[in-house]
């Protein structure tokens, strides 16, 4: 269902002008959301013309995996700055690497002991969603208070992000403690 909701909101959204909160795209989204099994909230932006559209905007949704690019922004961040280099190598122990969560990174090293790259953990954080390469990458960086400090000084409100991917699959709640809005 999810799936589907999302091809055809695709398809819509694609084919239809926001114009200031356009009332047909709104009612669209609004039909579609009404069906789905879940809370629905959207927020879009038209870069060249600022135009926006939100639905169900202002109460917060857990951020799940999205908060793996605001990490991406910052270790960039810091590559940028200096203080990391794509290139630079993390050890990795086989603790770095539990088996408990979603981790190409450790299904190919499973014993750990091993130099990894930070580009190499970004590869797998971003294109795979690799759970273990994001809570190395969080440590990185400072963990989930200097992430919601980075991103919020980049004027990005509400951004919450309080409990890593292993925090996350420890306590099934932990999941809505990393939040914001659909239009963040």
């Amino acid at each position: 269902m999810l799936k589907y909701c999302l091809m055809v909101s695709t398809l819509v959204l694609a084919n239809t002008p926001l114009r200031a909160q356009h009332p047909a795209l709104r009612a669209t989204i609004a039909r579609l959301a009404a069906g789905a099994p879940a809370k629905v909230g959207v927020a879009l932006r038209v870069l060249e013309t600022n135009d926006t559209l939100s639905y169900h905007n202002r109460q917060p949704y857990p951020m799940m995996s999205v908060f793996k690019l605001a990490i991406a922004m910052q270790v960039l961040h810091e590559v940028d700055r200096g203080h990391l280099r794509l290139a630079q190598q993390q050890l990795l122990t086989k603790a770095d690497l539990p088996g408990d969560t979603h981790s190409p990174l450790r299904d190919k090293y499973p014993s750990g002991n091993v130099r990894v790259s930070i580009q190499e953990l970004l590869t797998y954080m971003v294109t795979v969603s690799d759970n273990n390469a994001c809570d190395i990458l969080l440590r990185l960086v400072g963990g989930p208070a200097k992430l919601t400090a980075y991103v919020r000084q980049l004027g990005v409100w509400p951004f919450v992000a309080e409990v890593s991917e292993a925090q996350m699959a420890a306590v099934w709640r932990n999941q809505y403690r990393n939040w914001s809005y659909p239009s963040t």
